[in-house]
C-alpha cells in the first residue's frame, strides 16, 4: 500500500535495522521516502552486514534519496539484490547509479522496470553494466532501449559469464537489426538459461534471427517471445530450432494463439484434515498469499517478477493489482463441433423463459435498497422509464461510512466550511457551456477535473486519446455533444439518484438496484473525479479496502501517454458515453453482495451428489453465454486493474460493460466466503485481442431480453481466486478447500428459488497470472457445480487439449459412478502426489472403488 514514510517511522526503522542481526530483506515498495528523513536509515543500511535485498519499487526516489542510495550501494558489502522499478529515474538519476553498477562486487540481481528514463540514461546504465562480473539477473523492462543500449546489452550477453537471466520485456526493440544483434550475442552465450523478449514487436525477421541462434545455443532453457507478431511459419522454425528451450509464444492475431509454459514444483507441507474448520473468512487465505492478494492488473504477457501491494498501482504489470487470467481472445465463430459433453442447447434451454421473481413493490427486505420507485417491465411497453425513489428533485442525504458519499451532499465541505458542491457546479456549468458552443479543449477538461477534485492530475492518456487517436470528427463530437451530456448527468446526480446508494460492505448481504440512467449519472461523476475521500487508500483510511472509482488513474498515462491497450480500454468507456448521449437506456441493474452462511458449507467428504452435466468447448467466450451465470475471474478488489494497465478477462469485461465499473464504487474487498453478483449490466462494445493486443472493435447492440424488473438477463458473478505466488501451495488441503468454498459460494442457488437452475459459464479460473493449475481448477469447479446441482459450460479458450483431457476424466468418473465425495477424496490424496503425476492422470489410474 502506498504510504509516506514519516520522520518518526524512518527513525524507528533505522534503529531497528541498526540492532537487527537476522533481517535479510527490506521492502519499502510504494512508500514515499522524504529527502529530509532518509538520513535516519542511511547509517543502518550502510553498515548492515546481513541485509541482502532492498526493494524500492515505486518509492519516488528524489535527488537526495538517490545520492544516499548510491552511498549504500558503494559501502554495503552484503547487498546482492536491488529493486528500483516504477521510479522516475531520469538521466541525472542514472548518472548517479553508473559507478556502483559498474564497480559492485556483490550485486547479482537488478530489477529496473518501467522507469521514466530517456535513451541517454539507458545508455549510461547499460554501459556501466558491460563489465560487471557478478550480475546474474537483470530485469530491464518497459524503458525503450535504443541502438547504443542494444549494443551494450548484446555485449553483456556475449561476455558476462555470470548472467543467467535477462528480461527485456516491452522495450520496443522492433527493428530487425537490433533483434539480430541480440541473437548474434545469444548464439555464443554459454551461461544464460532464461531470456525474456515479450512485447518487443521483433516481427518475423527478428524471430528468424533468434531461431538461427537457438541452433547453436546449448544452455538456454526458457525463451519468452510473447506478443512479437510472429507468423505460423516462423513459429515452426523456432519450434524446430529449439533444443532444451521451453518456448513461450502467444500471438496477437486471432488465428495463432497458443502458449506453452514450463512449470516447476516444490515440495510443500500438507494439511491432514480436509474438513478442517476455518474460524473466519480471513483464515481461508494463507499468510504467504497476503501480499499477492492485493494484485490489481498483472499483464500475463509480461514477466515482471514482482507483485505490488497497492491494488491501484500504475505499472505495466501491476500484479495484478491484478485481475488475472489465462489467454483469452474474443471469438465470433460458432461452435464447430469441437466440443465434448452434452450439446450447449441442452444447458442453455433449461431456462427458456425469464425466471420468476417477486414484484419490486413486494420486496420488503431491509437489505435491498432501491434507488428507483417500484417498477415493472412489460415487453409491450419497452419505453417505460424507471423513476427516482424520491420525486420532484428531492434529495435525501446520507453522509456516513455506510453510504457512498455523493458530491452533492451538503456535508461535503472544505476546511473553511464552504460547500464543495457549489464549486463543482460552477466548474461543470462553465465546461458545459464551452462544450455546447464547440469551444471546449483538453485544457478545459483538465482544469475542470482539477477544480472539482481539488487536486492536480496528469491526464496524458485522456489527452492522447482525444488529440492523437480520435479522428477529427470523433474528437469534435466528443468535445461537444458527449462532453455536454456528461456534464449534465453529473450536475443532476442529486435529482437523478435522489439518495446515495449504500456501500456493499464485508458481510453485509446487501443488494442495490438502480436505473441505467442513475448508473450513467454516477459514472459521469467518476469521469470528473467527484467522489470524495476515495483517493486515499492508505492503511487506516476510511476506504483502504475499496477501489478508487474515480477516473483519474484511467486518464493517466505517464510520459508516453498510456499503453496502447489502456487507450483502447478508454475508447470502450468513451463509446459508452457516446451511446448514452445518443439514447439513454431505460433498464435496471442490480449489485448484490452475498456471503455463504457457515451452516450452508457442504460436508464435502460426505456428499453423495452426482456429477452435473457438462459442455466443454474452446471456441466460445464467457460473455457470449446467454442464459447462463457468467463467471468474472475477479480480483478480490473487484475490477482489478481496470483503472490502470490491467487488460485481462475481468478488466475487459468491465470496459465493454462500463456499468460494472460502479462495483468499484460500492464494493469492499471480497472475503473468501463471499462473492459479488452484477445483474443486468448492458454490453456496449465489441473487441478483439487480449491483454497487450486488446482493441476496441465496434459498437455492440445488446439484445439480451429483460426480466420483469427491466434487467437484462445477464448475471455475472465476481469469483476471486487465490494468487499462488508459490505454485505448489495450491495443492494444500487448506487452499483447495478455500477455492472450493469460493466456487460453491458463487454457484449456489438459494433454496427458495423454485425455477430450474441455470447453467454456469466458466473456464480457466485463476490459471494465468495467479498461477493456478488448469486441471485442479477444472475439478474444483466441477465439484462445486455438482454440489450446487447446476450444469457446467467450461470454456477452455482455444485449449483443445484441455477440452479432450477434461472430458476423458469426466467420462471416466461417470462410468465409475463417482460423486462429490469421491472427487474430494481424489483431491485429498493428491496433495502428496502433485509433483509426481498430473491430477487427470492420477484420477484415470485410480478407480473410485480403491479410494
Amino acid at each position: 500500500m502506498a504510504n509516506t514514510l514519516t520522520v518518526e517511522a524512518a527513525k524507528h526503522l533505522g534503529d531497528a535495522l541498526g540492532n537487527n542481526t537476522t533481517l535479510t530483506e527490506l521492502s519499502l515498495c510504494n512508500n514515499t521516502v522524504q529527502d529530509e528523513d532518509i538520513h535516519h536509515l542511511i547509517d543502518a543500511l550502510r553498515n548492515n552486514t546481513t541485509l541482502n535485498t532492498i526493494e524500492l519499487s515505486g518509492v519516488e526516489i528524489g535527488e537526495e534519496v538517490g545520492q544516499y542510495l548510491v552511498d549504500i550501494l558503494r559501502n554495503n558489502t552484503a547487498l546482492t539484490t536491488i529493486g528500483l522499478s516504477s521510479n522516475t529515474i531520469e538521466t541525472a538519476g542514472a548518472q548517479l547509479l553508473v559507478d556502483p553498477f559498474r564497480n559492485s562486487k556483490t550485486l547479482n540481481e537488478i530489477r529496473f522496470m518501467s522507469n521514466e528514463i530517456d535513451d541517454e540514461g539507458v545508455q549510461l546504465l547499460t554501459n556501466a553494466l558491460r563489465n560487471n562480473t557478478t550480475l546474474k539477473r537483470l530485469i530491464f523492462g518497459g524503458i525503450e532501449i535504443g541502438n547504443k543500449s542494444t549494443e551494450d546489452i548484446a555485449y553483456i550477453i556475449r561476455n558476462n559469464t555470470a548472467l543467467i537471466e535477462l528480461d527485456l520485456w516491452k522495450n520496443e526493440i522492433e527493428s530487425e537489426e537490433r533483434a539480430q544483434e541480440l541473437a548474434d550475442a545469444l548464439r555464443n552465450n554459454t551461461t544464460m538459461t532464461n531470456l525474456h523478449l515479450r512485447a518487443n514487436r521483433v516481427g518475423v525477421k527478428g524471430a528468424q534471427h533468434v531461431a538461427d541462434a537457438l541452433r547453436n545455443n546449448k544452455t538456454l532453457t526458457e525463451l519468452a517471445l510473447t506478443n512479437n507478431n510472429i507468423d505460423e511459419a516462423t513459429r515452426h522454425v523456432l519450434d524446430t530450432s529449439k533444443k532444451s528451450t521451453e518456448l513461450v509464444i502467444a500471438e496477437t492475431d486471432e488465428k495463432n494463439n497458443e502458449k506453452r509454459t514450463k512449470t516447476s514444483d516444490v515440495s510443500q507441507e500438507y494439511d491432514d484434515n480436509f474438513e478442517e474448520d476455518i474460524d473466519d473468512a480471513e483464515k481461508n487465505v494463507p499468510d504467504d498469499e497476503e501480499l499477492s492478494s492485493r494484485l490489481s492488473n498483472y499483464d500475463e504477457d509480461s514477466r515482471e517478477g514482482q507483485f505490488y501491494e497497492n491494488k491501484s498501482s500504475q505499472n505495466e504489470s501491476s500484479s495484478q493489482p491484478i485481475a488475472e487470467n489465462s489467454e483469452y481472445d474474443n471469438v465470433d465463430e460458432e461452435d464447430d463441433g469441437t466440443y465434448q459433453g452434452v450439446p450447449l442447447s441442452e444447458i442453455t434451454n433449461v431456462c427458456q423463459q425469464p425466471p420468476t421473481i417477486i414484484d419490486m413493490k413486494d420486496v420488503c427486505e431491509r437489505t435491498h435498497t432501491f434507488l428507483i420507485k417500484p417498477f415493472k417491465y412489460i415487453s409491450t411497453d419497452p419505453d417505460a422509464e424507471p423513476q427516482a425513489f424520491y420525486e420532484n428533485g428531492t434529495y435525501v442525504d446520507e453522509w456516513d461510512q455506510n453510504y457512498v458519499r455523493l458530491p452533492c451532499s451538503q456535508s461535503y465541505i472544505n476546511k473553511n466550511g464552504t460547500q464543495r458542491w457549489s464549486i463543482i457546479q460552477e466548474s461543470l456549468i462553465k465546461l458545459q457551456h464551452l462544450a455546447e458552443t464547440h469551444m471546449a479543449s483538453m485544457d478545459d477538461i483538465k482544469e475542470t477535473i482539477e477544480e472539482c477534485a481539488g487536486r492536480s492530475y496528469e491526464l496524458n492518456c485522456l489527452e492522447r486519446l482525444l488529440n492523437e487517436v480520435y479522428t477529427v470528427d470523433e474528437r469534435a463530437h466528443f468535445m461537444s455533444a458527449v462532453l455536454s451530456n456528461i456534464c449534465t448527468l453529473a450536475l443532476n446526480v442529486d435529482k437523478i439518484c435522489s439518495r446515495p446508494p449504500p456501500l456493499l460492505r464485508i458481510g453485509s448481504n446487501r443488494t442495490v438496484t438502480m436505473s441505467q440512467k442513475q448508473a450513467a449519472s454516477l459514472l459521469s461523476c467518476a469521469f470528473f473525479c467527484l467522489f470524495p475521500r476515495r483517493f486515499n487508500q492508505k492503511v487506516g483510511s476510511e476506504y483502504e479496502n475499496y477501489q478508487n472509482p474515480n477516473f483519474n488513474t484511467l486518464f493517466q498515462g505517464g510520459r508516453k501517454g498510456g499503453t496502447t491497450w489502456k487507450l483502447e480500454k478508454l475508447r470502450c468507456v468513451f463509446h459508452y458515453f457516446h451511446r448514452i448521449t445518443e439514447k439513454m437506456p431505460n433498464g435496471v441493474i442490480s449489485f448484490r453482495r452475498y456471503q455463504l452462511p457457515e451452516s450452508c458449507v457442504p460436508k464435502w467428504t460426505e456428499s453423495t451428489e452426482p456429477l452435473c452435466k457438462i459442455h466443454i468447448t474452446k471456441n466460445k467466450t464467457i460473455e457470449d453465454m446467454d442464459g447462463l451465470l457468467q463467471v468474472d475471474f475477479a480480483n478480490k478488489y473487484i475490477g482489478g486493474g481496470v483503472m490502470n494497465e490491467g487488460c485481462v478477462q475481468e478488466e475487459i469485461r468491465f470496459v465493454i460493460c462500463p456499468e460494472m465499473l460502479l462495483s468499484l464504487l460500492l464494493c469492499e474487498v471480497i472475503q473468501p466466503n463471499e462473492c459479488i453478483f452484477l445483474i443486468g449490466c448492458e454490453r456496449f462494445s465489441s473487441y478483439r485481442g487480449y491483454s497487450t493486443s486488446f482493441q476496441f472493435k465496434d459498437n455492440y447492440i445488446d439484445e439480451t431480453p429483460k426480466d420483469s424488473w427491466g434487467r437484462k438477463l445477464c448475471h455475472v458473478v465476481a469469483m476471486d481466486a487465490i494468487a499462488f505466488y508459490n505454485r505448489s501451495s495450491q495443492y494444500t488441503l487448506k487452499n483447495m478447500k478455500r477455492e472450493l468454498i469460493k466456487a460453491y459460494t458463487c454457484f449456489r442457488v438459494p433454496a427458495a428459488l423454485t425455477d430450474p437452475k441455470a447453467g454456469i459459464a466458466t473456464g480457466n479460473w485463476g490459471c494465468g497470472a495467479f498461477n493456478g493449475n488448469k486441471q485442479l481448477k477444472a475439478i474444483i469447479q466441477l465439484i462445486a457445480a455438482s454440489q450446487a446441482g447446476r450444469p457446467l459450460v467450461y470454456l477452455t479458450f482455444r485449449d483443445q487439449n484441455l477440452v479432450l483431457s477434461f472430458y476423458k476424466v469426466y467420462k471416466y468418473l461417470l462410468d465409475e459412478k463417482a460423486t462429490v465425495k469421491d472427487l474430494c477424496t481424489y483431491l485429498q490424496q493428491y496433495t502428496t502426489l502433485y509433483n509426481k503425476i498430473t491430477l487427470f492422470d492420477y484420477i484415470l489410474e485410480t478407480p473410485v472403488s480403491s479410494l
